[in-house]
C-alpha cells in the first residue's frame, strides 16, 4: 500500500550512526527504531487522511437567520 521513500530508514544506516553504542543502550535503540519506523508510517499516510478529510469537510457552510421582522 505504501510505496518506499528516499528516505526510508535501514538497519544499515543506524548502525553507520550509532556503531559504537554501549550494550546497555542497544535496547534504548531498538525502541527508537521501532518508534521512527511508526512515525515514518504515520508522515507517508498524511497526505491521504488529509485528501479524505478535504473530500468529507464542506468549505462553505451558508448559515441564516430568521427572524419576524
Amino acid at each position: 500500500m505504501n510505496a518506499p521513500t528516499p528516505y526510508a530508514s535501514t538497519n544499515d544506516e543506524w548502525e553507520e550512526f550509532f556503531d559504537e553504542v554501549p550494550k546497555i543502550a542497544q535496547s534504548l535503540l531498538n525502541g527508537a527504531k521501532s518508534s521512527i519506523q511508526i512515525i515514518e508510517t504515520i508522515l507517508n499516510n498524511a497526505p491521504q487522511f488529509l485528501k479524505i478529510l478535504k473530500k468529507t469537510v464542506p468549505e462553505v457552510t451558508l448559515q441564516a437567520v430568521l427572524t419576524d421582522e
